[in-house]
């Protein structure tokens, strides 16, 4: 563990909350643990839009996360996938806070339950795709590969 405190440069009375840092990744703010996830689902279905996928990723335990997430057409590689899809990745609920490259890699926040929607339209439906969260602690979850029924009407 590392702890930061006034013996640090941090003076007393700053401002500054006294910050935990643990060996397995959890850090502590103020005596408040806000450590990395224990685990991740990311879950593929059809959802109400024509061509569109929902995408459920449920971070545990139920707080806001941080979340990378790319896909991917590579389960060993794990790089990006070389299709664009025709429609957007948007968040249903949670928000995106960047977009790394367009329909394909995004950071993310859930909203306080720990789950977040996305949405991603392809009219192609594409098969065989996976969609790959990287966790704060550096794990990463991946979701069953897509199928033509993964889109509404595919």
């Amino acid at each position: 563990m590392v702890q930061l405190s006034s013996s640090d440069g941090v003076p007393n009375g700053s401002g500054v909350h006294p910050i935990e840092v643990f060996d397995d990744g959890s850090i502590k703010i103020n005596s408040v643990t806000v450590n990395t996830p224990a685990s991740a689902s990311v879950v593929l279905s059809a959802g109400a839009a024509t061509d569109e996928m929902d995408i459920t990723i449920t971070a545990l335990p139920a707080r806001v996360h941080m979340l990378e997430v790319w896909i991917t057409d590579s389960i060993s590689a794990l790089t990006l996938t070389g299709t664009a899809a025709s429609g957007a990745l948007t968040a249903v609920d949670g928000g995106i806070l960047s977009v790394h490259t367009a329909k394909k890699h995004i950071t993310c926040v859930t909203p306080i339950t720990g789950i977040i929607n996305l949405s991603l339209v392809d009219s192609a439906n594409t098969a065989g795709e996976v969609v790959c969260v990287r966790m704060p602690d550096g794990t990463i979850v991946k979701s069953d590969a897509s199928v033509s029924g993964s889109y509404q009407g595919g």
